[in-house]
């Protein structure tokens, strides 16, 4: 494998180890002799030492273009979700922070993962694993996917676990439970190495025997302890052991929630029909399509349907560029009981619109109707 470091005078990134030196070539220069680079047909580029503005982002743009089968890294200390969202549409594989061995070793193994099309051996288990992004904060992506987890999990033969990556404001858990919680993401991800289906289940909070839970974390220095490499990993590990792996990323678009989108059997955009999540969830749909993933693992679902809106169906479809996939009703006094409860809605009311929909959505991925079991035992937050 042929690597490119390409820095600015005076800037070099951090030799790492297990990488051979003569399989790296250092180049520097201005970003004017970026797109020379393309002359030495390499399969990975590191570049590092840049301001990363706009003249940058042109740059690396125009040297993605030259070389699409490339994988192509950027250190960047600038990482707005703007910045992010360019660069990536752009071509862009990675961006990273930091300039430590170990970093600059683990973006050059996964990029190497990336070229050779390696997928980590499942097992047994045929996973689905499925991201639940949501278009703007108050769309309800959160309260979305913790009730297709409880429907999933009505089927007792499914075994579903949901993974809270929302790591600021994550609280996915409220929606599933009233108790409290021993382990957060950092505890997984933090323990990845050693982690098998035993110590799975001791370390996931059990919802109910077969829908398990790992809730973000509550500290910043919680946040500081993970590592996107180790959550890539957690994602391998949990599709060995679960049906259904369901990732909740909020509406954060950070380094650690875009590298899961490789690992995604599908993608759900949970959106209201307002003009701000229109206009979010095109600019999502595009950038996960400018990272070279399928069009059709991406699809939108409308939440809280039935109320005020800015949109039309149609409206909104021409705005975003795409179909409407699903629709989920809004249930106001569903979810204030749900929140105050700690129980799924589709238990509290689980005749509502609400509940028909998200069912139906199960079902479908299911690959059969699932039973609509009512306990009264759920319902009273007993059980």
């Amino acid at each position: 494998m042929q690597i490119v470091f390409f820095t600015a005078e005076g800037w070099q990134f951090a030799e790492p180890e297990g990488v051979a030196a003569s399989a790296v070539t250092k180049v520097t220069g201005t970003l004017k002799d970026l797109i020379k680079v393309a002359n030495q047909r390499p399969e990975v580029i590191l570049i590092g030492g840049f301001e990363g503005g706009e003249s940058f982002l042109d740059r690396v743009k125009e040297l993605c273009e030259a070389l699409p089968q490339a994988v192509v890294v950027v250190h960047s200390k600038k990482s707005d979700v703007d910045f992010l969202m360019t660069a990536m549409r752009d071509g862009v594989r990675e961006v990273i922070t930091e300039n430590t061995a170990e970093e600059i070793g683990g973006a050059i193994a996964r990029a190497k993962l990336h070229l050779k099309g390696q997928s980590v051996d499942t097992g047994a288990v045929q996973s689905q694993k499925i991201g639940f992004i949501s278009a703007k904060g108050g769309d309800g992506g959160t309260c979305v996917v913790a009730n297709i987890a409880a429907a999933l999990a009505k089927d007792e033969k499914n075994r579903v676990v949901v993974v809270d990556l929302s790591l600021r404001y994550g609280d996915v858990e409220i929606y599933l439970t009233n108790k409290s919680i021993a382990n957060n993401l950092m505890n997984f991800a933090t323990a990845v190495d050693r982690l098998d289906g035993t110590l799975l289940e001791l370390m996931t909070h059990h919802v109910a025997d077969n829908l398990h839970l790992i809730p973000s974390p509550l500290t910043l220095e919680d946040i500081l302890k993970i590592k996107i490499e180790d959550v890539e990993k957690l994602v391998d590990i949990l599709a060995k052991h679960y049906d259904y792996v369901l990732l909740d990323v909020g509406t954060g678009l950070d380094p650690i929630s875009i590298r899961t989108w490789d690992k995604l059997d599908k993608l759900v955009i949970v959106s209201s029909m307002t003009i701000p999540s229109a206009r979010r969830a095109s600019q999502i749909l595009r950038l996960w399509e400018g990272m070279g993933l399928p069009a059709k693992k991406a699809n939108i679902l409308i939440s809280r349907a039935g109320g005020p809106s800015d949109l039309s169906a149609d409206d909104y479809e021409k705005a975003v560029g795409k179909k409407i996939w699903r629709t989920v009703y809004r249930e106001f006094m569903g979810i204030q009981q749900s929140l105050l409860k700690g129980i799924p809605v589709v238990d509290i009311k689980p005749n509502s619109k609400f509940t028909d929909a998200v069912m139906d959505l199960a079902d479908e991925w299911n690959g059969k109707p699932i039973k609509r079991k009512f306990s009264l035992w759920a319902f009273l937050g007993i059980k």
